[in-house]
């Protein structure tokens, strides 16, 4: 059964290293960063802070909207996320600042760890440690999950305070990146999104083929007793 697994999972990865490869092909022509224009976060983006009900009010809790942490961000793995440990009640929604936020909105954890980066794959809401990025119809939230995953060390140097750090909204709001047109946002964040297709493939078959040779390492042993 994992053996059968594990083959069906290279034909997988064999046809997502073929789809990166033709997605990196499409890339490898010179485009003109000279088109590529400064602009503010805060001028194509809405920021929208989080919230949290009173956590001694029962009925804040355990509903059907999602909540996302910076905690749930650190466990999270992939692009797209679409829960948090936790839920709230419309009640609970109602009585803190949290927002329902829509689909690709982009989510950037704002106080430690400052910086991990994910994109609502369904609407829900976050609390005070997560800013989230609403972005008009003139920007990819694709391609701005890369730019912002990538940019780390820009978000905490614009942290404020010492023992407890924190990019304020306003802060965030006022970043300046250069970014390409719309375009060639979409080209680039489709040939990201194939590489780490593919890296999530490999992940999952190395899982399996680590199994097999732990059901291998096992049986020669029992062989030799």
């Amino acid at each position: 059964m994992l053996a059968s697994k594990a083959r069906q999972m290279l034909d997988v990865f064999d046809a997502a290293r073929v789809d990166a490869e033709s997605a990196l092909a499409e890339l490898s022509g010179a485009f003109d960063v000279s088109d590529w224009q400064e602009i503010c976060v805060g001028d194509v983006a809405k920021v929208v802070g989080g919230g949290t009900p009173p956590s001694r009010e029962e009925s804040n809790f355990g509903g059907d909207i999602p909540w996302v942490t910076p905690k749930d961000m650190t466990n999270h793995r992939g692009r797209y996320i679409s829960a948090g440990a936790r839920f709230l009640t419309r009640e609970g929604l109602l009585n803190s600042s949290a927002k329902l936020l829509p689909k690709d909105a982009v989510l950037v954890s704002s106080r430690a760890p400052i910086g991990l980066v994910a994109i609502a794959s369904s609407p829900l809401s976050t609390n005070q440690g997560v800013r989230s990025l609403i972005f008009d119809e003139s920007q990819n939230p694709v391609f701005w999950y890369y730019l912002l995953r990538q940019s780390t060390a820009v978000l905490d140097a614009h942290a404020n305070g010492s023992t407890f750090r924190e990019i304020s909204g306003g802060s965030l709001a006022k970043l300046k990146f250069t970014v390409p047109s719309l375009e060639w946002q979409g080209r680039i964040a489709q040939t990201l999104d194939r590489l780490d297709n593919l890296i999530e493939y490999n992940l999952g078959l190395n899982q399996v083929l680590g199994q097999l040779s732990a059901m291998g390492s096992h049986y020669a042993v029992r062989q030799s007793e």
